[in-house]
């Protein structure tokens, strides 16, 4: 019924307006089998519209299945008329979170190539209960003030308007570049899913750095080499004329980990290369700040009552620049035996 249904109001359109796109299938998640039944049943319309929400966002897969159901539906476009993470307390993500999952929604919908427009659920929240998932997935408050996510779609929105995809560039594994332009501006966007690393490119170009909420960002460059930070999740901006030069380098750490996997008590010790200054730390709250010792080490101490898990700990140097280098530890339990 629902194909005749389809079929009809297809014709019925198409007979008003030629050039209307038509939606069809219309499916919560990714409804394989309802799209198939659809298809062999002759159900006309332009392009699949989905509700492909997420449990964790994986780009791999994710755009794995934005491929896939694009080739189930015969070739047509997509259009996610639904996507979003809500921020309600304790079970929802924080609104940090949210504000990166936007981003990395967008552009890795992009990145599939299947996708010809995403409607994030939803603007505003729809009430003001805190503990409520279905009041809590706008990019604002109820009562209209921004949450952080907003300025990440404001950022997206404006970086990347008019610009088309010419492509993804590769920067390693688990991280992810993709290059926008209209013949006269391009603008690459690179971000790292899960954990926070540096991207070291080379360009003669002159390049503005941006991150994901549009605060501009000071690279450290060392003649045509160029190194900034990539925070776990959040995408950067590099915008530049057409056709710049953004050529990935392999980065060496300008600081090195003794140890990276430690249990509470443990120290680990931190050697900067020579001539890099170490400028501030970064540590976990009840953390003590590491002492510079006389052969220029550091030594980076966990203290007793650290829960197990990874820890990122970001150094602050001098490297052509100032940058922030991550560093991640892995706080293991002990074991006793009994």
């Amino acid at each position: 019924m629902y194909a005749q249904l389809l079929t009809r109001a297809y014709d019925t359109i198409k007979s008003e307006d030629p050039l209307a796109v038509v939606l069809g299938c219309s499916t919560a998640g990714i409804d394989k089998d309802f799209i198939r039944k659809t298809m062999d049943l002759g159900g006309k319309f332009d392009a699949l519209t989905i509700h492909p929400y997420q449990a964790e966002l994986n780009e791999a897969a994710y755009i794995s299945q934005l491929q896939e159901v694009r080739q189930l539906a015969g070739g047509r476009t997509v259009w996610i008329t639904e996507i979003g993470f809500p921020t309600q307390l304790f079970t929802g993500r924080d609104e940090r979170t949210q504000a990166s999952l936007v981003a990395r929604t967008y552009l890795a919908s992009i990145a599939s190539g299947a996708v010809a427009n995403t409607c994030w659920y939803d603007f505003r929240n729809d009430g003001d209960d805190p503990f409520y998932n279905e009041e809590n997935f706008g990019l604002i408050r109820a009562d209209f003030r921004l949450k952080p996510a907003y300025r990440a779609m404001a950022t997206l929105g404006r970086t990347l308007a008019g610009l088309k995809m010419r492509g993804q560039i590769d920067v390693g594994p688990d991280a992810y570049a993709l290059r926008f332009g209209d013949g006269k501006r391009d603008a690459v966007a690179v971000w790292s899913p899960n954990v926070s690393r540096l991207l070291t490119f080379d360009t003669s170009s002159d390049v503005q750095v941006a991150d994901a909420m549009g605060s501009l960002v000071r690279p450290a460059r060392v003649g045509n080499r160029v190194t900034i930070t990539l925070d776990a999740g959040f995408p950067v901006y590099i915008t530049g004329q057409a056709g710049f030069a953004f050529e990935p380098a392999g980065c060496l750490l300008p600081v090195h980990v003794s140890k990276t996997h430690l249990h509470p008590g443990d120290e680990t010790v931190i050697r900067p290369d020579a001539g890099v200054q170490v400028l501030e730390w970064q540590l976990p709250g009840g953390w003590a700040s590491p002492q510079r010792a006389a052969d220029g080490t550091y030594v980076i101490i966990v203290p007793r009552d650290a829960a197990p898990g990874m820890i990122e700990v970001q150094v602050m140097v001098q490297y052509g620049g100032a940058v922030r280098v991550p560093l991640e530890l892995v706080i293991e339990p002990r074991c006793l035996r009994l």
